[in-house]
């Protein structure tokens, strides 16, 4: 499945869930659908000698979303009157000649910890995928080895502080942290970075009331659920390092794990298991040239286990 397709998928999905949103908000009057336009700007990090100059950073975004207020719904006292949708971007990366312009669509998913949402600082995480006008060419781009292909993915970590607040609006300032990479699926890949400092302003398509800026009575759910998990997935890769050498051969990776965890109070997983990766590309490549002196066999030279810990928050 190409990128083009997941971007697709994501939207459909996304957009279905918002009819049933809308479908929701009025009937039961549960829903608030949110549109927020942003304005940031900031500077990239360097992670190689080589890394271009830039000057400014600016993006421009509109997310588009839903504050989940059913308090019948155990989540949504769980997680604070969540909100939560999509978000479109546009980039000037402050070179235009080397790195171009950055296109993202991420789904994302904000947090409130503090009891009173209106003066609390909130957290978004947003994770979907780029398009860059401008990547890596041995050619006619050879220093931009940050971005190597044209579709990446992308990931944004977002700390939001109110400062203007009206029954239909507010006016947030945003401390951001942008990166995008294609994992690396296509050599040079050292990621672009970036900080970014910004406006914002949700806009509410129906008043919320005084009731949703506090933090909901949280329901006694005690139950915990084991269980056992279980994946069998593959994967690509490119042989070579994070800066090359480029245009070598892609190969296949395949991946089994195995995990068990605890599901406390319906929302949140917790698990621990292994691992085992085997990449056929290492293989085929130490049984053709031998550059390693190990005295081990070539399959076991490609695999890779490890131990894993992680977690996991349900919405819905």
């Amino acid at each position: 499945m190409n990128s083009f397709s997941i971007i697709l998928l994501i939207t459909y999905f996304f957009v279905f869930d918002q009819t049933q949103a809308q479908s929701l908000t009025e009937k039961n009057n549960v829903k608030s659908l949110i549109i927020q336009p942003a304005y940031s700007i900031g500077k990239n990090v360097g992670n190689y000698s080589t890394f271009p100059e830039t000057r400014w950073r600016q993006c421009i975004s509109i997310d588009i979303g839903t504050k989940a207020l059913d308090t019948s719904m155990s989540y949504t006292s769980f997680y604070n009157y969540p909100y939560y949708g999509i978000s479109f971007s546009f980039s000037q990366l402050g070179n235009d000649s080397l790195l171009g312009k950055e296109f993202s669509l991420t789904p994302f998913f904000t947090y409130n910890p503090f009891r009173n949402q209106q003066k609390g600082i909130s957290f978004r995480v947003g994770l979907g995928v780029s398009y860059f006008t401008k990547f890596f060419n041995s050619s006619t781009n050879p220093t931009n080895e940050a971005i190597g292909s044209s579709f990446t993915w992308a990931f944004n970590g977002i700390i939001t502080k109110p400062l203007i607040i009206t029954p239909y609006a507010v006016i947030n300032l945003n401390l951001s942290y942008y990166h995008a990479s294609n994992g690396h699926t296509q050599l040079p890949n050292f990621g672009l970075n970036a900080a970014l400092l910004g406006l914002s302003c949700k806009v509410f398509t129906r008043q919320i009331g005084m009731e949703y800026t506090l933090r909901p009575e949280r329901k006694i759910i005690r139950k915990r659920i084991f269980f056992i998990f279980l994946r069998q997935g593959f994967g690509m890769n490119e042989l070579g390092g994070t800066s090359g050498p480029i245009n070598g051969k892609k190969g296949l990776i395949y991946s089994g794990t195995i995990a068990g965890g605890i599901l406390f109070k319906q929302h949140f997983k917790v698990r621990s298991g292994f691992t085992y990766r085997y990449y056929k590309l290492i293989s085929l490549y130490n049984s053709e040239s031998s550059p390693w002196s190990y005295s081990q066999s070539a399959k076991w030279f490609a695999s890779n286990i490890y131990f894993f810990m992680g977690c996991e928050f349900l919405i819905g």
